[in-house]
């Protein structure tokens, strides 16, 4: 009599990892150099001592960052730049 016996244990673990770098494309080094442009002409305009124009550049840069940010009027702006454009 011949008696056999096997056991087998399988023991796996996998784990992935990812790390997504968002590069600066043309539309967001022009929407960049848009909002730079914003705030240093704001800083530039306005009269003061420089800590007041610094902060009205800055203010003026967060509303034109909110507003391209915004869905609605991001959609208005696309629309006028198609109209403008022919596009």
């Amino acid at each position: 009599m011949h008696q056999a016996s096997a056991s087998l244990k399988l023991d796996v673990n996998i784990s992935t990892a990812a790390q997504v770098e968002r590069a600066l494309n043309e539309i967001r080094l022009a929407v960049l150099g848009v909002l730079v442009g914003i705030g240093l002409t704001v800083f530039f305009g306005v009269s003061g001592p420089w800590w007041e124009r610094a902060a009205w550049g800055l203010a003026s840069v967060g509303v034109a960052g909110f507003l391209i940010g915004w869905s609605r009027s991001r959609n208005v702006l696309m629309d006028v730049m198609h109209r403008l454009t022919g596009k």
